[in-house]
């Protein structure tokens, strides 16, 4: 699977610059929903990286 580095604000320009207002309008939806879906997982990691099991795992690297 290959991945292309773009970023959000290229994503913004393109999808503003579309004429046909439904289409714009799906595209900053569908731009929107992403990022709040990125935004939501990097609350899960920070939340994940500051629980105890994890800390527990930094204090003790020998447990790994």
């Amino acid at each position: 699977m290959n991945t292309i580095n773009v970023s959000y604000d290229d994503l913004l320009k393109q999808a503003l610059s579309i004429k046909n207002l439904k289409v714009r309008r799906i595209a900053l939806n569908f731009l929107e929903a992403g990022k709040s879906h990125f935004e939501g997982l990097k609350k899960a990691r920070e939340k994940m990286l500051n629980s105890h099991t994890v800390k527990m795992f930094q204090v003790y690297p020998k447990l790994n």
